[in-house]
């Protein structure tokens, strides 16, 4: 007998290496999700989707059930509780639907065929399990997205979706038909931007009369003042009168000012909503300033889905390096996860880019009423002047 070499198989898509057992021709990569056709192989490996489905109907009826189950999650890469139902739809002599199984990039007449199917799931009113199959087929999410200035519609194909849109997370959702252990409530606050308070450079804070921290917050020229944590429904809100009182008061409770600030004084106003995270019904109710400003993601592995729940701005970047990694869990590479893309550049960079600002004289371009200008090779931007 000659002797033949031995193949390594490694995925086309990603590169990493495939787990073949010589069964079915047809491999499908736990790393990426790619299905990837074996050449070469007789033509008796070569199991259609029916006739896997007709031997794993076989065991089920003759009541080898776990072997059954074990069958069906290997032919059709399917969860527990799928393979369970499935099997036991076959040993109760029921019609069990499957999909056809693709390798590599579709074709033109595989593409016409499974947007046929899709059709026909669409026409049955199985929305959901429409998107499903596209998504398995193609290995990506397919999200309908519209341009709300001009009302272009455009279709985008993902591998994951990452839900991190802050305060509309839950409305987002019940779109998307994602069921979550967690939820939002809204606290509302507000800030008053006025004129400089101080010529201290420092952030002042106090606790305000409803027990919170209150702060004065040196912006150039002018000063930032507030807030306030108003427990509120919907996270479209808007400053009142009470608010801007609250503000007011506490404000000139706490600085020795020339004159108390007014109405009057008020330059602009801010006001938004922090998405706070609760976990049930009970806890949405306990004593409001308790309730926890850290975050929560939770993970839909079927539908590689990422909702992230509460959190703080300055918590950000540990809440990115969180999802990065589940990202990765997922099985999807992240080129150059290792780079540092945040933060202050090198010393060197920043020393090349305040000389060549200092040779171009900035300064000479800048308004005098700029908040921000250069200082010899310091740009400052806080109430010194």
């Amino acid at each position: 007998m000659a002797y033949q070499k031995p193949v390594t198989l490694n995925c086309p898509s990603c590169g990493a290496p495939l787990e073949f057992d010589g069964r079915s021709s047809i491999v499908r990569c736990r790393f990426c999700k790619n299905n990837t056709l074996i050449p070469g192989l007789p033509a008796m490996n070569e199991a259609t989707p029916r006739a896997s489905l007709d031997e794993v109907r076989l065991l089920a009826q003759n009541g080898n059930l776990v072997e059954a189950i074990r069958r069906y999650r290997e032919l059709y890469d399917a969860g527990m509780k799928e393979a369970r139902d499935a099997v036991q739809a076959l040993a109760d002599g029921k019609v069990v639907k499957i999909h056809r199984v693709y390798s590599g990039p579709l074709n033109a007449e595989e593409t016409s065929r499974v947007m046929e199917e899709v059709k026909a799931m669409l026409q049955e009113g199985n929305k959901i399990e429409a998107l499903t199959h596209y998504r398995e087929v193609n290995d990506v999410s397919l999200t309908q997205a519209r341009d709300v200035i001009d009302g272009a519609k455009f279709e985008i194909k993902s591998k994951v979706l990452v839900n991190a849109a802050g305060p509309f997370v839950d409305s987002h959702n019940e779109l998307t038909g994602q069921k979550t252990e967690h939820h939002h409530v809204f606290s509302k606050g507000i800030h008053l931007i006025v004129d400089r308070l101080t010529p201290n450079r420092r952030v002042l804070t106090f606790f305000a009369d409803d027990g919170r921290l209150f702060f004065v917050i040196p912006m150039g020229k002018r000063t930032c003042i507030g807030t306030t944590d108003t427990r509120v429904d919907s996270p479209f809100t808007e400053v009142t009168g009470e608010d801007r009182q609250f503000v007011l008061e506490n404000i000139n409770k706490r600085l020795d000012l020339p004159k108390p600030l007014t109405k009057s004084d008020v330059i602009a106003e801010r006001c938004g909503v922090r998405p706070l995270v609760v976990k049930s019904q009970a806890e949405s109710t306990k004593d409001w300033l308790q309730l926890s400003r850290q975050h929560a993601i939770e993970v839909n592995r079927q539908d590689t889905h990422l909702s992230i729940f509460g959190g703080k701005l300055t918590d950000c970047i540990n809440v990115g390096d969180e999802v990065s990694e589940l990202v990765e869990n997922l099985g999807i590479h992240l080129p150059y996860s290792e780079y540092k893309w945040y933060g202050e550049p090198q010393p060197a960079i920043k020393e090349e880019y305040l000389h060549q600002a200092k040779r171009m004289n900035l300064d000479s371009h800048t308004s005098p009423e700029a908040d921000e200008y250069f200082q010899g090779e310091n740009l400052t931007r806080d109430g010194a002047g």
